[in-house]
């Protein structure tokens, strides 16, 4: 499989994947993760914390307790 078909085949799910560094930069988003946080591009590089504005997902991403 090409790098170019893997890649369609990625965007196309529909389960939003974020993977990031030990110092939470975001490494990988999938498209259905941009669209959940309302990313206009594609923040690789870039602290979470900087890019998300949910609370939830920052606290999961900080190690908090959820309620």
């Amino acid at each position: 499989i090409d790098d170019g078909l893997a890649s369609d085949l990625y965007s196309l799910r529909s389960t939003s994947e974020v993977a990031l560094d030990d110092d939470r930069r975001i490494t990988l988003i999938n498209p259905a993760a941009r669209r959940i946080f309302a990313l206009p591009g594609v923040p690789i590089g870039e602290p979470f914390a900087d890019q998300v504005t949910v609370p939830e997902a920052l606290a999961l991403v900080a190690g908090d307790q959820l309620d």
